[in-house]
């Protein structure tokens, strides 16, 4: 017997509080998960694809794992054909899902305070929105995050060659970010 076997021998029915609302409970399919991402470190950007067992790309890059595995990566100067590369995430500056799976909505999502957020970071500069907690000083909510990587929304991307871009969503690593500013 397994252990979902064992819980679910063990389960009650329990009946609702009628004062308070039952969640609204989404299914979610186990994994892995495919990503498609573009990945810079201090020494290049990189277009990748690695596969996780999180639907969700910052969970994947927030765990406890210091590095992903990744498929072939081109353009590096390896004889023949490339066949993977490890990417330590201490040297990832940011990530950007170019291809993700889908999500059920309202499953993972929460409320939150949007500011908008400045930073530069190895040789970039990052504008866009990020998403806190509502109802605290986002400077002490920007401090108190127990993430590493940190999606920023509408962003643009600057890069000191002068190269720029725009992306829905980008992750960056707020460890490696020299300086970070905030606005509302």
């Amino acid at each position: 017997m397994g252990l979902r076997d064992l819980l679910a021998s063990q389960a009650r029915p329990v009946e609702p509080d009628s004062t308070m609302p039952l969640p609204q409970v989404t299914y979610v399919p186990e994994g892995p998960y495919e990503f498609v991402v573009e990945v810079a470190t201090d020494y290049r950007a990189v277009e990748t694809r690695f596969i996780s067992p999180e639907i969700r790309l910052s969970d994947a890059l927030n765990s406890s794992v210091p590095t992903v595995e990744v498929d072939a990566v081109e353009g590096l100067p390896l004889p023949g054909a490339p066949q993977g590369a490890i990417i330590s995430k201490a040297s990832v500056l940011y990530m950007v899902p170019l291809a993700e799976p889908e999500r059920p909505r309202g499953a993972l999502w929460r409320v939150t305070a949007k500011h908008h957020i400045w930073l530069a970071i190895g040789p970039y500069e990052i504008a866009g929105i990020i998403h806190l907690d509502v109802g605290v000083d986002p400077l002490v909510a920007l401090r108190l995050l127990d993430r590493t990587f940190v999606p920023i929304t509408e962003a643009r991307i600057e890069h000191t060659s002068g190269a720029v871009a725009d992306y829905d969503v980008v992750l960056i690593n707020r460890e490696r970010a020299a300086i970070l500013a905030l606005s509302d």
